[in-house]
């Protein structure tokens, strides 16, 4: 059997990237957690809670669900993880 050949890329993000796009507020593993809407755009979870979203602010898209439904972004998550080890 032959072996699966893996091409990798490597992704530079700079902190801009680890930032609420509304709030400007550095995405943490507390309060400000990176959270995916349905429609897939990420913001803080502080920002999602204490404004109240009812539609996306990127795309419009209606926000059907509750916040305790909404999953956070594992990829960012697992950044912030690592940057702060």
């Amino acid at each position: 059997m032959a072996e699966e050949s893996r091409n990798y890329t490597a992704v530079v993000l700079d902190e801009y990237d680890l930032l609420d796009p509304i709030s400007l507020r550095p995405y943490d593993l507390h309060d400000n957690v990176p959270t995916t809407l349905p429609c897939g755009h990420t913001f803080g979870l502080k920002t999602i809670t204490s404004s109240y979203l009812t539609h996306c602010p990127t795309c419009k898209a209606w926000i059907s669900c509750s916040t305790n439904e909404l999953k956070k972004n594992i990829v960012l998550t697992n950044i912030i993880e690592r940057k702060q080890k």
